[in-house]
């Protein structure tokens, strides 16, 4: 699940390259199947969003602020700033997380982009050995960005 946040009137093509950039960072020989893209309902005609799900041929799932809020505690980066202004801590984690379901786990944390934001969240098995992994590099790891090449055959294997 590719959870996306943007300002207003994002440009499609920012939200194209943000959705291509987080993707390839999962690494060449991930077995990524995309399954949806998410967001907050109040974006659900933005056209840099629809354009991201026409693009990837998946449907794109909306929610309503207090039900990406729900998701808070498994979010990496909750943002105080964005609750003060939407009603939850996260777009685009939040969205990630409520699209892959309470067994999901967020596998790339907010990446952000020119007033885009855009994190991945799956539901397989591969994906929980992913996390378990990546828990242990961002620990010793000072780049939040870098996905760790032992977990990239693994990154999205299967997720839907």
């Amino acid at each position: 699940m590719l959870g996306l946040g943007c300002e207003r009137g994002i440009s499609a093509q920012v939200m194209l390259d943000l959705a291509e950039s987080v993707l390839a960072g999962l690494g060449p020989d991930a077995p990524v199947r995309l399954a949806a893209i998410a967001s907050l309902d109040r974006r659900r005609l933005e056209p840099g969003l629809l354009a991201v799900a026409a693009q990837y041929q998946v449907p794109f799932l909306t929610f309503h602020a207090a039900r990406l809020d729900r998701e808070a505690p498994r979010l990496k980066t909750p943002s105080a700033r964005v609750h003060a202004i939407i009603g939850c801590h996260g777009v685009a984690e939040g969205a990630a997380l409520a699209a892959a379901g309470p067994a999901g786990l967020l596998i790339v944390p907010k990446q952000i982009r020119q007033g885009a934001t855009a994190a991945i969240a799956a539901t397989d098995v591969k994906s929980m050995a992913l996390q378990a992994l990546e828990d242990e590099h961002w620990k010793s790891e000072s780049s939040p960005s870098c996905v760790d090449s032992r977990i990239a055959g693994l990154a999205c294997g299967g997720a839907g």
